[in-house]
C-alpha cells in the first residue's frame, strides 16, 4: 500500500513538474535596449496554432497563448505540419531552442517528437492596432516588441496612393509582396504602413479587394540589423483576413 501511494505521489509530482516547465510566450519577448531578445536556451511553450505552414521547404507557422505569439521554425521539415496533424486552431506544445531571425522570435524544435498536439483550442481574438504601431522606433519599446507574432487587426485600410518609394503591388500569382503600402482613412493619408504577403497564403490567388478594408494578420517585423527598430508589418494569412470597412454614421443612431 505504501509503495502504491509512493508511485501515485511520484506520478503526480512528475506531472506537476512537467506542467511547471511550460513558459509563457510573453516571457520570451523580453528585449534589451536594441530590441534583441535576452533569453537563451531551450523552452517549452503551449498555445494555439494561428497560421498555415508558410514555407514549402521548412516548418514555419505561428503559435499564440494568452500572453503572446511566437514563430515555430525548422529548416527542411515542412512535412511535419501535416504529419503531426497541425492546423489552425490546434492546441499544441513545442519544445525547442529560442532564436531571433530578422528581429522575429523563433522556437526551433530539434525533432518532430518535440511537437505534441493536445487537441482543439480556441483561436485568440486579434488585438486592434493603429498605423502608429507600424512606424519606426527611435528607442526601444517593449510593448511594441511584445506584439511580434500575435494576431492583430487594423481597420479602415486603404492602398496608399501615391505609392511610396519601394512599395510593391498586390501579389501576383505565386509571388510574395513584401512592401504593400497602406494608409488609414484615405489613400493619401500619412503616415503609411506595410502589409507583407506570403505566396504560401491564398492572397495571391485572389483579386485585390476594394478599399477600404479591415485587415487581420500576424504582427511581424523584417528588420535584419540591430537596433531592431524598423520594418514593422501586418502579414495577412488568408484572403478571408480582409473584410469591407463600414463607416458608422452616428447621426443615424439618434
Amino acid at each position: 500500500m505504501r509503495k502504491m501511494c509512493f508511485v501515485v505521489f511520484a506520478l503526480a509530482l512528475m506531472t506537476s513538474l512537467a506542467a511547471a516547465q511550460i513558459t509563457d510566450i510573453i516571457t520570451l519577448h523580453a528585449c534589451d535596449a536594441n530590441g534583441a531578445i535576452t533569453s537563451t536556451g531551450s523552452f517549452t511553450v503551449k498555445g494555439v496554432v494561428t497560421t498555415i505552414n508558410l514555407d514549402g521547404g521548412a516548418l514555419q507557422f505561428y503559435l499564440q497563448d494568452a500572453t503572446g505569439g511566437v514563430q515555430v521554425f525548422k529548416s527542411g521539415s515542412s512535412s511535419w505540419y501535416s504529419s503531426k496533424g497541425l492546423a489552425i486552431g490546434k492546441e499544441i506544445t513545442v519544445t525547442g531552442v529560442l532564436d531571433q531571425y530578422y528581429s522575429m522570435l523563433e522556437i526551433v524544435p530539434a525533432n518532430e517528437t518535440d511537437i505534441t498536439v493536445l487537441g482543439d483550442g480556441v483561436i485568440p481574438d486579434p488585438e486592434e492596432i493603429t498605423i502608429n504601431d507600424l512606424q519606426d522606433l527611435t528607442v526601444a519599446d517593449q510593448n511594441r516588441f511584445n506584439k511580434r507574432g500575435k494576431l492583430v487587426v487594423i481597420n479602415n485600410v486603404y492602398k496608399a496612393d501615391p505609392k511610396p518609394a519601394g512599395g510593391t503591388d498586390w501579389p501576383e500569382l505565386g509571388k510574395d509582396s513584401n512592401k504593400f503600402c497602406i494608409a488609414i482613412g484615405s489613400p493619401n493619408a500619412t503616415p503609411t504602413g506595410i502589409l507583407r504577403f506570403d505566396k504560401d497564403t491564398d492572397c495571391d490567388e485572389n483579386p485585390e479587394p476594394t478599399w477600404p478594408q479591415n485587415v487581420r494578420g500576424v504582427f511581424t517585423q523584417n528588420d535584419g540589423s540591430s537596433p531592431f527598430f524598423s520594418v514593422f508589418q501586418v502579414s495577412p494569412m488568408a484572403y478571408t483576413d480582409f473584410s469591407a470597412y463600414t463607416s458608422v454614421n452616428y447621426w443615424e443612431m439618434y
